[in-house]
């Protein structure tokens, strides 16, 4: 595989985010108890995206991890709104933390990994998507945005 694993975008955009939050915290200028709840609410969002996708995986006896084919093709339960809630889920916890931290080097890191997962992970996986399910996979684009029925 010559290619980094949505994981490893993730871990590479936050742990950035958080190594340059140690030194310059770049702080919001809000009520902070507001934005910590505001960040609390979005993690949760997030954890539960990604547990019902996982569960959705499992049901349909389908890889959960990138990169490998998928058996059956999910157009039901979260997959009705969202192709991708998995590379959601990992872009809100990274704007959660900017909330829940209170640094903009968080939204800042967020949009970072929505750019890498939107035009190097994402165009991968529908191609073999397409392959797998064809006309199937063509109408389910079609009806179901890429990150929130977009």
């Amino acid at each position: 595989m010559d290619q980094l694993t949505p994981s490893t975008y993730f871990l590479i955009t936050f742990f950035t985010a958080l190594l340059l939050y140690y030194f310059v915290p770049f702080p919001l200028s809000i009520n902070v108890s507001l934005l910590q709840f505001i960040g609390i609410g979005l993690l949760l969002i997030a954890l539960t995206l990604n547990t019902l996708a996982f569960q959705a995986f499992q049901k349909y006896a389908t890889p959960y991890a990138p990169f490998k084919h998928a058996k059956t093709l999910i157009t039901t339960g979260i997959f009705a709104h969202s192709r991708n809630p998995v590379y959601l889920a990992l872009v809100i916890i990274q704007i959660s933390f900017g909330f829940v931290l209170n640094s903009v080097l968080f939204f800042v890191s967020s949009m970072i990994l929505f750019t890498l997962l939107n035009h190097t992970i994402i165009p991968n996986e529908e191609k073999m998507l397409n392959e797998s399910f064809g006309d199937e996979y063509v109408e389910y684009k079609e009806r179901v945005g890429r990150w929130i029925l977009l």
